[in-house]
């Protein structure tokens, strides 16, 4: 048995895919602690792990709310920018505090997420094995796969590389005020400085719960990176109150959700509804943990409207999922064979939905473009025509067979015991 620490982001979309992580690497007989704010604590808890929330003085429930209500009224470049301010903050006070938390729970390895650099500088300074953990895009950079907030598809000849290129290096540009927070760290300890963000990650291994099938082609894949599959289960969300009572088996069923922080654009919600509602369906909408239904309880066509809903048990009943295009729901969709209109927001939001396109599993808005007429004609494609069901069929029998929560256990034991591990007395 070995004391494995996960840093991990504090949204539902991190925290889901690392409990279902943490509850295999539990099963393996590891003893997990999470890292992280204090908004995650709560779901965390809830699962049956041992939290040590930080930046407690500093970044409240409130103020974690309030950032989070302003991210979800933003959108495109701007958006990214305003993601990058909040982890500039997170990573000052995590390279402050996450020292002194991992000395005293003596972890002996850990599982970091992509997003969190102040993990990441820590370990290293501490000398603990770690590995990066992807339960977003991956955000390596490519010659031919565009980096996340690109809506592009693959490279198909020298103007498209040429276009990833310039890509590239507005990620690294946009990543700059991050690096130079981790290098002020490294200085003030006489470390090594780091180039740019690329080399945040682990020299041992990096899991992503993307399946190769849904990924680009890439120009070169590293020996540390390593394709697992999705991290979703049941026993990782609690149960979540719905009307089951309200569904008809007589329509379709059109699930609707576009997460937890980009959801605060109302008129998004208005247009599915209205689209919906001269169309043979029934909509269900969930509107995120930040907006009550009360709010929308005058949608056209009277949709089942709910704050959370029990995802992966809709999914079984739906004929097309309307998503912001996050992994995490596009995995799920795929993994129940459900057709998807992705109509993506920001951050890998628009790289999830060029795969989504790209492979021919769904159809994509962007918000732009959106309208009324635009989703009404999409869902109607989506519903009659048979090719995007067979493709969601064939991406969830291809892996329906993979368990990527065990893989990449495996994959992390693997990588961690390439040093010296502490065991538990």
């Amino acid at each position: 048995m070995s004391k494995i620490g996960i840093v991990t982001f504090s949204s539902p979309g991190h925290i889901n895919p690392s409990i279902t992580l943490a509850k295999e690497l539990e099963r393996r007989g590891h003893r997990v602690t999470f890292y992280t704010l204090v908004n995650g604590v709560a779901k965390i808890e809830a699962a049956g792990f041992r939290v040590r929330p930080y930046g407690l003085h500093e970044l409240g429930e409130e103020s974690i709310a309030e950032s989070y209500r302003e991210l979800g009224n933003l959108t495109g470049l701007r958006a990214v920018r305003f993601t990058v301010e909040l982890l500039k903050r997170r990573i000052t006070i995590g390279l402050r505090e996450l020292p002194m938390c991992f000395r005293e729970d003596q972890i002996d390895g850990l599982v970091i997420d992509q997003v969190v650099p102040a993990g990441t500088v820590i370990a290293r300074s501490e000398n603990i094995p770690f590995v990066t953990l992807s339960n977003a895009l991956p955000m390596n950079l490519d010659a031919i796969a565009p980096p996340v907030f690109s809506h592009r598809g693959p490279a198909r000849g020298p103007l498209d590389r040429l276009g990833i290129r310039l890509l590239n290096g507005l990620q690294n540009h946009l990543a700059k005020p991050l690096v130079a927070i981790a290098n002020q760290y490294q200085r003030a300890n006489r470390l090594p400085i780091y180039r740019s963000i690329t080399e945040l990650r682990s020299e041992l291994a990096q899991v992503t719960q993307l399946p190769p099938q849904f990924d680009f082609r890439r120009s070169q894949i590293d020996e540390t990176f390593h394709y697992t599959g999705p991290f979703h289960s049941r026993e990782s969300r609690p149960p979540v109150d719905f009307p089951w009572d309200r569904l008809s088996d007589e329509v379709p069923l059109i699930y609707a959700s576009m997460g937890t922080l980009q959801n605060q654009i109302r008129r998004v919600f208005e247009m599915i509804a209205e689209a919906c509602r001269e169309l043979p369906v029934q909509l269900v909408i969930s509107l995120g943990a930040k907006v009550t239904p009360d709010e929308y309880a005058h949608l056209p066509g009277n949709p089942i409207t709910v704050g959370y809903a029990p995802q992966l048990e809709l999914l079984q009943k739906a004929s097309v999922c309307i998503t912001h295009a996050g992994l995490n729901t596009a995995l799920e969709s795929i993994a129940h064979g459900v057709p998807m209109l992705a109509i993506p927001i920001t951050n890998d939001q628009p790289g999830v939905a060029a795969r989504i396109r790209h492979h021919g599993l769904g159809r994509v808005i962007g918000l732009q473009k959106l309208t009324v007429a635009k989703i009404r004609t999409t869902l109607q494609t989506l519903l009659q025509d048979p090719q995007y069901t067979e493709k969601a069929n064939a991406f969830q029998a291809a892996i329906a067979s993979v368990d990527g929560a065990s893989e990449a256990t495996k994959i992390i034991e693997t990588a961690l015991n390439a040093k010296p591990i502490r065991e538990l007395a």
